[in-house]
């Protein structure tokens, strides 16, 4: 869950920044929404064309999975209510270029 978070944040953000003068106050908010399960926000910080893609390290090798934005969603509201969940970003760097900013997680290995 971790690397597909990293990777939607980078998808999630882009369209953002051009309108938000602080790109880490967007990621602060998309993890409030997603704490909360608000499949409505989570979509308004999110780009219509998404692709969520994580690479999971498996016994055969480097496994690329792709997910559909709407099946993240789905999953997301079927956790039972009762079940509190916490994904954090602990020490992150948010890097401008433009209208783009790119998120790095600052614990991953280069």
């Amino acid at each position: 869950m971790k690397n597909l978070l990293f990777i939607l944040l980078f998808v999630a953000i882009q369209p953002l920044v051009a309108q938000e003068s602080n790109p880490k106050k967007v990621v602060d908010d998309f993890f409030i929404a997603f704490h909360a399960k608000d499949t409505t926000a989570i979509q308004q910080f999110c780009h219509s064309d998404i692709t969520l893609q994580t690479i999971a390290n498996t016994k055969e090798g480097n496994k690329l999975e792709t997910q559909e934005f709407g099946d993240f969603l789905k999953s997301l509201i079927t956790i039972p209510a009762n079940m509190k969940f916490e994904e954090r970003l602990i020490a992150y760097k948010v890097e401008i270029d433009g209208n783009l900013a790119h998120v790095i997680d600052r614990r991953r290995k280069k």
